[in-house]
């Protein structure tokens, strides 16, 4: 039974050393970012359409099964960019996470939602007029 478990705790030691188990782990650190830059592609910003409204309401399975490679593709590239980056240059990544961050929240918060009319001014006569 001893030597099971040592066959056992070899062969795990070994996957947790693969490259494939690296990549899992530094994905695996950055959930939060991969799932909002997906909200992101999905629905929009601010300023910038969505996604969504951009594909028909239905997807053949090869259309759909296209448009899930190209976002996993592209958020498991976003996720490990983001992690080398912030773990070979931490000072510079922090300074621009806050900076990024604060851009959003305040694009968020001062700008209207993209095609919403602007409400900003009314007529030299101080009222609006319906036609």
């Amino acid at each position: 039974m001893l030597s099971v478990l040592c066959i056992v705790e070899e062969r795990v030691a070994a996957v947790r050393t693969s490259k494939v188990s690296k990549l899992v782990q530094e994905l695996g650190q950055e959930t939060l970012v991969v799932y909002v830059a997906h909200l992101f592609v999905l629905y929009g910003t601010p300023w910038s359409p969505s996604l969504h409204g951009s594909f028909p309401e239905t997807m053949t399975l090869g259309q759909a099964t296209f448009a899930f490679l190209c976002l996993f593709a592209a958020m498991i590239a976003l996720g490990i960019t983001w992690h080398r980056t912030k773990r070979r240059h931490p000072k510079p990544f922090d300074r621009t996470r806050w900076a990024v961050t604060a851009i959003l929240l305040l694009a968020f918060v001062v700008l209207p939602p993209l095609g919403a009319p602007f409400h900003g001014s009314t007529p030299a006569g101080g009222t609006h007029q319906s036609r």
